[in-house]
């Protein structure tokens, strides 16, 4: 995690940004968006957007669980009403 971090120092050089080493997350605010995802899913991780740009995509990847989560967003959101508008698409 460590080399990971220290590796996106030319993107995280102005952004705020908070490493959880102990469970290997990192919490960055940066519009440098491309140079924090690609590296993250080349060691095994994915980058999501908390706040970006319109049109910016949030998740970044298509988890392999997807249909699963949209079939329990039916079943116990009948009417759309937990986040609505924000689930992935």
């Amino acid at each position: 995690m460590t080399s990971f971090v220290s590796g996106l120092q030319p993107a995280l050089a102005a952004a705020p940004f908070i490493a959880d080493l102990a469970n290997g997350l990192l919490y960055a605010r940066t519009h440098e968006i491309a140079a924090v995802r690609g590296p993250a899913l080349e060691a095994g991780g994915y980058a999501i957007v908390l706040s970006g740009q319109p049109g910016q995509a949030v998740w970044g990847y298509l988890p392999a669980s997807l249909d699963l989560m949209r079939a329990f967003k039916v079943r116990w959101d009948t009417r759309s009403l937990c986040n609505p508008g924000a689930f992935i698409v």
